[in-house]
């Protein structure tokens, strides 16, 4: 009696009964490390799929990032000048040294100096260097920073006697 009533639509409509009442799954579980780039699509991770601080420099292979893909300034860090100039007149065959410095958290990456800003050919500077701090004004020592500038002047005997101010900078950039 069960053979008569066989048929391949009643196979059929018994079987998808079964699989849709039992339903289906399939777990997989992958080794460690074992998704590569050739698995993820295109744009498939995001900023937000990386935990915080997940990337650090090592991780990031050196030559593969973009000034566009670093902080603003990081790169080129705002460089400032800070200038002092003498508040007294350098008298005829005088000479006096003169400083500038770099405000608190900056250092100086470099400065310079001039004898006077409209009569500098009567005057010698005769020492443009580095100073390491306003309470050493001594030269760093070698690869060692400094926060200011140091310039020494002299009027040129028989010049001129009146007017000569020196004046000297220091550049300045976030201390790192």
């Amino acid at each position: 009696m069960l053979r008569r009533h066989l048929s391949f639509a009643n196979v059929t409509a018994v079987l998808a009964l079964v699989l849709a009442t039992a339903g289906t799954s399939y777990a997989m579980t992958l080794p460690r490390n074992s998704v590569g780039t050739q698995q993820i699509k295109p744009s498939g991770v995001t900023a937000t799929d990386i935990k915080t601080n997940a990337v650090r420099s090592p991780d990031v292979k050196n030559g593969t990032l973009r000034a566009a893909d670093l902080a603003p300034g990081l790169l080129n860090p705002a460089a400032t000048v800070q200038t002092t100039l003498a508040v007294a007149d350098l008298a005829d065959g005088a000479k006096a040294s003169y400083d500038a410095f770099c405000p608190e958290g900056q250092q100086a990456i470099g400065g310079g100096g001039r004898g006077d800003d409209a009569n500098s050919e009567a005057t010698s500077v005769t020492s443009s260097r580095p100073a390491v701090s306003s309470t050493s004004l001594e030269p760093p020592a070698a690869g060692a920073g400094f926060t200011g500038w140091r310039i020494t002047v002299t009027n040129l005997a028989g010049g001129i006697a009146a007017g000569i101010r020196p004046q000297v900078w220091v550049i300045c950039t976030d201390a790192p």
